[in-house]
């Protein structure tokens, strides 16, 4: 039989003491150390704004963790953009010290509206986890700084370019191009590819491609609408033309071909009363028109495959005389000036059933507004005041409410102003004035949304211009 010899009591608790020590997390470094971070790169952000004109941006790019060597990262774009630093080096003691990448807008003649590049990232490394491993990609979204205007002119049955200077805002015009008769409403689509003319008189659409390099058109056809048809809007991704028909009482929907910009009709779909003017959401899920007869606006959602309109509920009311609906560009509120009341109806948008709710009273305006032009911020709002008052009145959007603040009085404008414009960057306001043949200029001061006067632009070729519209 063994023996064992005796343990003493001092010896029992001393093993006790370290196992319930180290057991619990002790020997002074509390828990555990966690696992180092997994091998991988981060870009921050992963998109930028830049514009032609030399406004560029940045973002950083860092790895995760440390290589066990070196890792280059090579930076490639599409032609679009153009960057610096690249490629980039890491090493095992620099890995997590972020590296700025610069990104600038490729100046081209070429009028392609707002446009994105895509920027590529490639490691190669003897560390075999960092070697080809997943990087994002970055997305420069651009600006571009040769943008081309477009005026529809009801009397001549025309429409007008005019090249804008990004730099002053000032308009040269180019030789105009015959539309059908009684243009009364002009859109470009988001492509840049196409531009598209409401006839009211010959109850027809335009459609025309644009050349990349002037601006120039060439039309492609006229494709019939129903009997008026006032005012055009395209959806966001450039899959659906809709038409207001002010004297059928309807909408045309067509699909458009993107290869040709030609249009097949979907169907006509029922309106209110004289519908007026058209507008869709910036989500392409929702679009309204404003009933000049009946005093309302009929709101529809859209289909995505087919363009088809299903109304929602009832139109819901309007000041009298409703001529030209807007939707803000963040899709939050929609706006209505009211000819015959001379005030604006403002409205917020449901965004799950695109049901309008309005937000107060109306909104006081000059003598029979018609347009309300919003900055692509949606932080400034303009009406064209086209009765006897001929000017522009301005205010501030509440972001949370979408009520609107008067900028002071209202701007001097032409003759009979009845349109307007925004450039895509948010400096220059246009608008034409019917009367008068010509187009007020303005600059937009970023910080109060107040008009300065650049100059006005005769319409050269145009007869009694009635709409706008420019490249984005």
């Amino acid at each position: 039989m063994k023996k064992f010899l005796p343990i003493s009591m001092s010896v029992l608790l001393t093993v006790f003491l370290a196992l319930t020590f180290y057991g619990c997390g002790g020997g002074g470094g509390g828990e555990s150390a966690p696992p180092p971070p997994p091998p991988g790169v981060t870009i921050t952000p992963t998109s930028v704004d830049v514009t032609e004109d030399g406004a560029g941006a940045a973002y950083t790019v860092v790895l995760d963790s440390a290589p066990s060597a070196d890792v280059t990262i090579a930076i490639t774009t599409d032609g679009e953009t153009t960057v610096s630093p690249t490629p980039l080096t890491f090493t095992s003691s620099d890995f997590s010290t972020p590296q700025t990448v610069t990104v600038t807008a490729v100046d081209d003649t070429a009028i392609e509206g707002t446009h994105t590049s895509t920027i590529s990232h490639t490691a190669t490394s003897t560390d075999a986890i960092y070697n080809g491993i997943p990087i994002n990609n970055v997305t420069a979204n651009i600006i571009d700084n040769n943008q081309v205007a477009y005026t529809a002119n009801f009397v001549s049955g025309n429409v007008t370019p005019f090249s804008v200077d990004q730099t002053t805002g000032a308009l040269t015009p180019m030789l105009p191009t015959p539309a059908g008769t009684g243009p009364r409403s002009v859109v470009v689509h988001p492509t840049v590819k196409f531009v598209y003319v409401a006839n009211q008189i010959s109850d027809d659409v335009s459609a025309f491609t644009i050349d990349s390099l002037t601006g120039a058109l060439t039309k492609i056809s006229d494709f019939p609408a129903a009997d008026g048809p006032r005012s055009l809007a395209v959806d966001p991704f450039g899959s659906f033309l809709f038409v207001a028909n002010q004297n059928s009482n309807n909408v045309s929907v067509f699909t458009i071909d993107s290869s040709t910009g030609s249009l097949t009709k979907v169907a006509d779909f029922d309106a209110g009363s004289g519908p007026r003017s058209i507008a869709v959401d910036p989500t392409g899920t929702f679009l309204y028109v404003a009933n000049r007869t009946s005093n309302d606006v009929s709101g529809y959602t859209i289909d995505p495959a087919t363009g088809a309109l299903t109304p929602i509920g009832l139109p819901f009311p309007a000041g009298t005389g409703p001529r030209e609906v807007t939707v803000d560009p963040t899709g939050a509120f929609v706006y209505v000036g009211n000819t015959d009341t001379d005030n604006v109806s403002g409205y917020t948008i449901d965004p799950a059933t695109g049901a309008l709710t309005p937000i107060g009273s109306p909104f006081p305006a000059g003598d029979a507004p018609r347009k309300v032009v919003i900055d692509p911020a949606g932080r400034f709002a303009y009406t064209t005041n086209g009765g006897s008052s001929n000017n522009i009145s301005g205010y501030t959007i509440d972001p949370a409410t979408g009520a609107l603040t008067p900028i002071g009085p209202p701007f001097p404008a032409g003759d009979f102003p009845l349109f307007g414009v925004v450039d895509a960057s948010g400096t220059f306001l246009y608008v034409v004035n019917a009367f008068s043949e010509d187009i007020s200029a303005y600059t937009i001061d970023p910080s109060t949304g107040a008009l300065t006067s650049i100059g006005s632009f005769p319409v050269f070729g145009g007869r009694e211009p009635v709409s706008i519209a420019i490249t984005p």
